[in-house]
């Protein structure tokens, strides 16, 4: 998953935070979904997925997508696999999908880049950079990339 976060008002640890706050949220909503509410979730996704390009442009896209994926395959026959599929998911499915790839930071891969404005980044506590790399020189990060 992609989150971008661009602004100047609050230092990037703390968007950071509030970005994980905010997927703890989201678990919360995810275990309190009903099975009415999934149904109608999962058949939005099926009917957002079977709409038609409105332009020629969305419409190239898509079919240089399928090229560039060797996907060749006839669009209303894809169409009805991914409804089985989507139709097969049961809560504890997404549940446990949501658990692997937005919560377990053993499994997971997040990279978060952080621009900070002059040398605000030195003072940051210890405790709050046990897992991370800081590069304070591009320079030299470019340099021993490979």
């Amino acid at each position: 998953y992609l989150i971008k976060v661009q602004g100047s008002k609050k230092d990037p640890d703390v968007m950071n935070k509030r970005i994980d706050s905010l997927l703890l949220k989201m678990k919360e909503r995810v275990l309190n979904v009903t099975n009415a509410q999934l149904k109608k979730y999962k058949k939005n996704i099926e009917r957002s997925l079977k709409r038609k390009a409105k332009s020629m442009k969305q419409r190239s896209n898509k079919i240089w997508d399928n090229i560039l994926n060797n996907d060749f395959s006839d669009e209303e026959e894809a169409y009805n696999q991914i409804e089985e599929v989507i139709d097969s998911i049961n809560k504890d499915e997404l549940i446990s999908f949501f658990d692997e790839k937005f919560l377990n930071k053993k499994k997971r891969g997040k990279l978060s880049i952080q621009v900070y404005k002059k040398r605000s980044h030195l003072n940051r506590r210890k405790e709050d950079t046990n897992d991370e790399i800081v590069i304070t020189d591009i320079n030299f990060f470019r340099k021993h990339l490979q």
